[in-house]
């Protein structure tokens, strides 16, 4: 089992929780203590829930009813699932979260003026190679990582450890890209590829990688690369938990992109009392689940 379906990927979260393998559908959960309770709740692996088969989803967490609050998880866009199926395994919340942007191999690229001129730049001070076995580049993306973490101001699930990016990176279907400049490394990215799909995973840069531009040569030299090898790319969504038209990232990408796909947010309440007694009285119910509300209010770089 490739990239987010591995149990290398999921083995990396082991710090935040307990995992759980749903056994018929092939997915990873991760199962959390709720804070302040002698309750759990679990979650979709960070940042894509990914299945085996989707079409038994919808028994494992039948068998989950009961012995956890509830489930939240953003299933890949590219998975082999439809709403239907969705809303049949999820019940409670189906709804779009996030517009990801993405590469049709098949289609022309259809790469923005503004992002041309400026990949053209960052190549002249910036080397892009592809580091095999991708495992090895863990040390070197460190200090690129800890940047983005300290720049994004990330804790938690988001802010990966030195065993989870090491982990991450050894999973199969993991490919390493890293930036150079003047033999110092100054940034990388980590893609998944699973089937016939690539996914923007991480990139991180150095503060001399930013004054470099050197994003714009990495995505250039990356899509170069995996648009013969598959037929979609995908390079994730906005930052934050809300996609906001004016966010950064977005536009980011969106100037890589030639088309798009919907990645949805889905919640299940599977033990309805337990949720009622957590659950903020009066909450609008604009966040699942409502007790965790502004948990993951930044993404920093992933998807």
């Amino acid at each position: 089992m490739r990239g987010y379906l591995s149990k290398a990927f999921a083995e990396s979260f082991e710090d935040q929780g307990f995992l759980l393998r749903l056994r018929r559908c092939g997915g990873w959960i991760l199962r959390r203590r709720i804070p302040g309770t002698d309750c759990c709740d679990a979650m979709g692996l960070y940042p894509l829930f990914a299945c085996a088969r989707w079409d038994r989803l919808s028994e494992d967490l039948d068998a989950l009813e009961g012995s956890l609050v509830s489930l939240v998880a953003v299933p890949d866009p590219f998975g082999q699932h439809d709403l239907k199926l969705l809303r049949s395994a999820f019940g409670n919340i189906v709804v779009p979260f996030k517009e990801h942007l993405t590469i049709d191999a098949k289609k022309p690229l259809s790469v923005s003026q503004h992002h041309r001129y400026y990949a053209r730049r960052a190549h002249k001070g910036v080397a892009i190679d592809q580091v095999e076995p991708a495992a090895t580049f863990a040390s070197e993306f460190a200090p690129a990582y800890d940047n983005l973490v300290q720049l994004r101001n990330l804790t938690g699930i988001k802010a990966l450890s030195p065993k989870a990016l090491r982990l991450q990176l050894a999973a199969p279907g993991a490919i390493a890209f890293r930036a150079r400049s003047g033999g110092e490394v100054v940034g990388g990215q980590i893609w998944y590829v699973a089937n016939e799909v690539a996914y923007s995973h991480l990139t991180a840069v150095t503060q001399r990688g930013y004054s470099l531009r050197a994003s714009y040569a990495i995505y250039d030299a990356a899509i170069e690369t995996l648009r013969t090898r598959v037929r979609w790319l995908d390079l994730g969504g906005a930052a934050g938990a809300e996609a906001r038209a004016d966010n950064g990232l977005a536009s980011f990408k969106k100037g890589w992109s030639n088309d798009r796909r919907t990645a949805y947010l889905c919640g299940r309440t599977l033990n309805p009392r337990a949720y009622a007694r957590l659950a903020p009285p009066h909450s609008p119910g604009a966040y699942f689940p409502e007790y965790r509300a502004g948990e993951l209010a930044l993404i920093g770089g992933h998807a």
